[in-house]
């Protein structure tokens, strides 16, 4: 499986040619079209979540998407295809990165929020 990591253009290249010639096989193109159809699903549901301000629930959503992109990846039938799937994968790993960060500041503020009703309450 293709690890994430910000290669030269060079060593992504050698790396997608040596995968190629290692022997690894891609999958048809109805499969590869049911993977597409999947990542656009969940893009567009971490989008909704993460727009409605559920930061919780898309992370993992995006994470089983940056899943299904490096499945894609391994399955890419040319170079261009793996860059556009390992880039799309990179940049979502770094939005659930700010998601993580968005959550725990949306968690502090209601448990704040929870200490001072509680603080209110009992005076």
């Amino acid at each position: 499986m293709v690890s994430i990591e910000l290669f030269n253009r060079i060593d992504a290249h050698q790396y997608w040619t040596r995968s190629r010639s290692s022997g690894v096989t891609s999958m048809d193109a109805a499969k590869f079209k049911k993977l597409e159809d999947y990542v656009s699903t969940l893009g567009k549901r971490g989008a909704e979540e993460e727009k409605n301000g559920e930061y919780a629930e898309a992370i993992p959503t995006y994470l089983k998407l940056v899943d299904a992109l490096i499945i894609m990846a391994d399955a890419a039938p040319s170079y261009p295809s793996w860059v556009k799937c390992t880039t799309s994968a990179e940049n979502y790993q770094k939005k659930i990165k700010s998601l993580i960060a968005l959550a725990a500041v949306k968690q502090e503020k209601s448990e704040a929020q929870v200490e001072m009703k509680t603080v209110s309450e009992t005076k």
